[in-house]
């Protein structure tokens, strides 16, 4: 689904976030299988022609499960690493690059930060399989300055601080979002009975605030933090009983790191590994390692709203994980199935998905991994008025970019409505990257600006209508009296 973000240029324009969605276009994972969303490709479904679907890549990790990579604002790859050994943007061992304390069995394995306000430098999570995780949560650094660009693991398993605990045994997962100030970020886990959060700088990683969640964890089981940084979940793999709360949600706060109102949650499903917001926060969609044919397994779903309602069962099918990608959409992968599966609809629960047959080829295969990253990636930059004000009688620009994807709920039409009762003006050329219209305030006050975009079947997508108060003023420039004579 396109992306769309409102900006007005007037004075001063600051932007809120340095990444985008290009930082995830390569995906590696499984046996050496891979997504490469910088080349789309359009495909056939029962749906009709989908456009935006990445197309295979053939990628340098072999993983069952541990996995991540990361790309350039510009889409290109960077480097990618199961944990233990970093690959540089050819597919070789990057210098310095092995004997990292992750492991290719551990749920999530790592994940890339990088270093705010350093370019070219990223930390490099890693995490151990849970029955090895004496090793700790470590960092390392990566330089891309390096060896003509391919970069060096210039300082290698720096253990983060776990107090309270008095040893170093982690479980199999972490998440990180931007913090709300646009620069730095926040790294949460899970371990035992609390959730740990870690403020990361250009200098390094804070002491951890620790939130009591209540019942202990073994290891295994993803953690996620939505998109726009509001909520966290945890699904716990080993509480394989169906009476057992192996669920947990919460609130998270971007500005303070704070984790505040924790539930657990019994969701009567086994073997319970995967976890993956909607765009929309809406939705959980949650997948299962592993199972019987006669148990609940597969990919399910429910609304965030109401977590103690029934789930909806999607498929059935054993060893399965989903991912949030580009453009909005979620990738589904099996363990050992050369078949990629495509949920178009994620924020409006899932009901139209898609299965792309002999996508992987048999010697690339998925396993049971897929890399995590940063979550804020999937929002796009965003520009911001300051200070919010418009001058009657004078042209300004209003400015929309619209962030590429398309399925389903791709945008057909824009329609704009600068609330002072001027023609609504309508744009259906939707080939562009940014959209601008000057439009003039004839008289001073407040207006509601509205931005609503459309389906093809002329339906708009409410979730996605824009609205903004716009303060219009006179401007007259003050005169001093005192001035009497310029000559």
């Amino acid at each position: 689904m396109r992306k769309i973000i409102f900006t007005i240029s007037i004075l001063l324009l600051i932007s809120c976030s340095v990444y985008a969605q290009k930082e995830t276009y390569w995906w590696f994972f499984g046996r050496n299988a891979g997504l490469n969303f910088k080349d789309t490709q359009t495909v056939n479904t029962q749906y009709g022609a989908i456009s935006g679907i990445p197309s295979f890549a053939r990628g340098p990790i072999n993983t069952y499960e541990g996995c991540f990579t990361i790309s350039d604002k510009d889409g290109n790859f960077l480097f990618a690493s199961d944990g233990m050994t970093v690959y540089n943007k050819n597919m070789d061992v990057m210098a310095n690059g092995t004997g990292l304390h992750g492991n290719l069995s551990s749920t999530q394995s790592g994940i890339v930060i990088p270093i705010p306000n350093t370019p070219g430098k990223y930390y490099l999570l890693a995490v151990p399989a849970f029955n090895n995780s004496a090793a700790g949560l470590t960092y390392s650094v990566v330089d891309l300055s390096l060896n003509g660009g391919l970069g060096a693991v210039i300082q290698k398993n720096v253990k983060l601080s776990l107090a309270p605990l008095t040893d170093s045994k982690v479980a199999e997962n972490l998440a990180v979002v931007g913090h709300a100030n646009g620069s730095d970020f926040w790294l949460a886990s899970r371990i035992a009975t609390k959730f740990y959060v870690w403020h990361v700088t250009q200098h390094g990683f804070s002491a951890p605030s620790t939130y009591e969640v209540g019942p202990s964890i073994r290891g295994q089981g993803t953690l996620r933090i939505s998109s726009d940084g509001t909520k966290l979940v945890h699904v716990d793999h080993y509480n394989w009983a169906t009476n057992v709360k192996n669920l947990t949600y919460a609130d998270f706060n971007t500005d303070t790191g704070e984790i505040r109102n924790i539930r657990n949650y019994e969701t009567g499903i086994r073997n319970i590994y995967g976890v993956e917001f909607s765009p929309n926060g809406k939705y959980l969609y949650i997948t299962t390692a592993n199972g019987a044919e006669t148990e609940l397994r597969g990919l399910f779903i429910k609304p965030t709203d109401n977590l103690n309602a029934p789930y909806t069962s999607i498929m059935n099918v054993k060893s399965f994980n989903v991912q949030l990608g580009a453009g909005g959409r979620i990738y589904g992968i099996q363990s050992g199935n050369t078949s990629l599966w495509c949920i178009l609809n994620p924020d409006e629960g899932g009901s139209q998905m898609v299965e792309i047959k002999n996508f992987f080829p048999t010697n690339a295969l998925p396993e049971l991994g897929l890399p995590p990253f940063v979550t804020s990636f999937f929002i796009p930059g965003e520009l911001i008025l300051d200070p919010p004000s418009v001058c009657r009688n004078v042209p300004k620009p209003f400015s929309i970019r619209i962030n590429t994807g398309s399925g389903i709920n791709s945008v057909t039409k824009i329609e704009w409505d600068f609330g002072d009762g001027s023609p609504k003006i309508i744009e259906t050329d939707m080939n562009k990257q940014e959209y601008v219209q000057s439009h003039i305030y004839k008289n001073a006050g407040a207006y509601t600006f509205t931005l609503t975009p459309y389906r093809s079947d002329g339906s708009p997508l409410s979730d996605k209508i824009i609205k903004k108060e716009i303060i219009v003023g006179n401007c007259a420039i003050p005169v001093n009296h005192n001035i009497i004579n310029m000559n």
